[in-house]
């Protein structure tokens, strides 16, 4: 009988030991300052890159990430305008829960252009070499704002009211018929993603087309089908903008977009898209072209602030002007409601 009892003592004093024993994962907290003045970054991105979970900073510049227990954690740190960081953080290095915030500087690079070559469609003619650079660099700014959106979608689950209004002119004398609607959607759900040769999507009520969203400007797959054939800088000295045109590559299919991103050079941020599509098809719009703006519901991130889109639906007959679109339509995001959190703005 002692010995059964001193036995489950020392199994259950074993159990405690081992569970003791076991290492914890560890939470740090990272703040993220700019190296000139030491202001924090909010909506600065942290990634893990290893597992690619990505989390953003608040209004003081910070985020806690996890330190896994056994091993260590590789992090790079990055904000639009400024030089990413990576670091690695070692468990037996930091002091847990109650340590001092690990601090990393991010240096502002308002305008740098990296000596790399463009990535667009293997088929794409060459761009002129003086201009590459710039190229290059407006492509990388909206790669990483498309995937800033991302994260901060996921960080701040919002629903969106759209105002959608339309014109529609006939050939008879009769007025424009106007229409006015609004519609509901959820961040996970606001915009089409980009898919090759069906730009223009055909139904039994007619056709509609996507437009180019914050993702879609950021995508490997629009890329795939696109080229960079230009880029050049305008605007005034205090307020400078990198302008990249853009067109469907030789092999795309079907109708696609073409047209010129604007990016802030001192921000980074994506500010306007003007587009037209190249019409290639026998059925759908002759002719249609528009711009969209954008606006900034917290630092550093952008989402569509309104777009607007003309349309002919038949082409003049021979020697004839285009004339006044058939079609104007205003897309409007009216209001943006976060569901959770609130953002730092």
């Amino acid at each position: 009988m002692t010995l059964r009892l001193l036995h489950r003592h020392v199994i259950a004093w074993l159990g405690f030991l081992a569970i003791a024993i076991v290492p914890q994962e560890t939470t740090v907290i990272l703040r993220v300052l700019a190296e000139t003045d030491g202001s924090p970054l909010i909506n600065a991105e942290v990634i893990d890159r290893t597992t690619g979970a990505r989390s953003l900073t608040r209004e003081t510049g910070e985020a806690r990430v996890r330190v896994p227990a056994d091993g260590s954690l590789e992090l790079r740190v990055r904000q639009l305008g400024f030089a990413f960081a990576d670091l690695t953080l070692r468990r037996e290095t930091l002091r847990g829960n109650g340590a001092e915030p690990i601090v990393v500087r991010l240096t502002r690079i308002p305008f740098a252009l990296p000596a790399l070559t463009t990535t667009a469609a293997r088929d794409c003619p060459p761009v002129d070499t003086r201009v590459r650079p710039l190229a290059f660099w407006a492509l990388s700014q909206l790669r990483e704002g498309a995937e800033r959106y991302e994260s901060f979608r996921k960080a701040y689950p919002f629903r969106v009211e759209i105002e959608r209004r339309t014109v529609v002119r006939t050939r008879t004398l009769a007025p424009p018929k106007v229409t006015v609607g609004r519609e509901r959607t959820d961040s996970d759900r606001w915009g089409d993603r980009y898919q090759p040769g069906s730009v223009v999507r055909f139904d039994k009520l007619g056709y509609s087309l996507s437009i180019l969203f914050v993702a879609t400007l950021g995508d490997p797959v629009f890329w795939e089908h696109h080229c960079e054939s230009s880029a050049s800088i305008d605007g005034d000295p205090g307020a400078r903008r990198v302008r990249m045109r853009f067109t469907p590559s030789p092999s795309a299919r079907g109708s696609d977009w073409e047209g010129e991103a604007f990016v802030d050079s001192s921000t980074s941020r994506l500010t306007r898209v003007d587009f037209v599509l190249k019409v290639n098809q026998r059925d759908g719009p002759r002719r249609l072209e528009g711009y969209t703006t954008f606006t900034s519901p917290s630092p550093f991130v952008v989402v569509p602030e309104s777009t607007l889109a003309m349309w002919w639906r038949s082409a003049p007959d021979d020697g004839v002007d285009w004339g006044l679109p058939q079609v104007v339509q205003l897309v409007r995001a009216a209001k943006i409601k976060f569901r959770k959190a609130k953002p730092p703005g």
